[in-house]
């Protein structure tokens, strides 16, 4: 990520790695931003904006719920894009300590709710990219689903009690 980008999100913590997946090409992109508070003014941000900007064109955009584990599910979204002939599939959610939420919206009401109830306001964007190979779209989007299966439980240990900016966050949680 460059400079500029990673100033203007100011997130607490970042992690992005790439996981080679089976196959040669085969490849997950995940990407976390955590913020300790919604209410610094900085916060992440929907990538269905920071996506078309830098040259991406959406194809599809849907909201899937996703089985987490036996009786969890909870809603992501969805998304392929397209730029210069290359398709990728972008699965992302935003965690909280309260839940998963797929839009702004739904996060900024939590935000306030949370604001009140627990003076807690810590969360997390989670975004996974897989590009769609010559095996097509459908490979790529259970890959893309399936990686987020494995990260999400990797994920909510850090949203439990006693994590979060109400009990003094680490410095660093990813």
């Amino acid at each position: 990520m460059d400079s500029a980008s990673l100033e203007m999100l100011g997130p607490d913590d970042l992690l992005s790695r790439r996981y080679q997946m089976e196959g040669a090409d085969r490849r997950a992109d995940l990407f976390v931003a955590y913020y300790r508070t919604q209410l610094k003014g900085k916060n992440a941000h929907d990538p269905k904006v920071c996506l078309p900007g830098g040259g991406w064109n959406p194809v599809e955009s849907r909201v899937v719920k996703t089985e987490f584990s036996p009786g969890k599910t909870a809603p992501i979204n969805y998304y392929r894009i397209e730029k210069a002939g290359a398709q990728e599939i972008v699965v992302y959610w935003f965690q909280t300590p309260t839940g998963t939420y797929t839009t702004e919206q739904e996060l900024n009401a939590n935000r306030l709710l949370q604001a009140i109830r627990t003076n807690r306001t810590d969360m997390a964007l989670v975004r996974v990219i897989v590009p769609v190979l010559s095996d097509g779209v459908d490979t790529a989007s259970r890959d893309a689903v399936n990686f987020a299966r494995i990260v999400y439980p990797e994920i909510l240990p850090f949203f439990q009690a006693g994590s979060g900016q109400a009990s003094g966050a680490p410095t660093s949680h990813l």
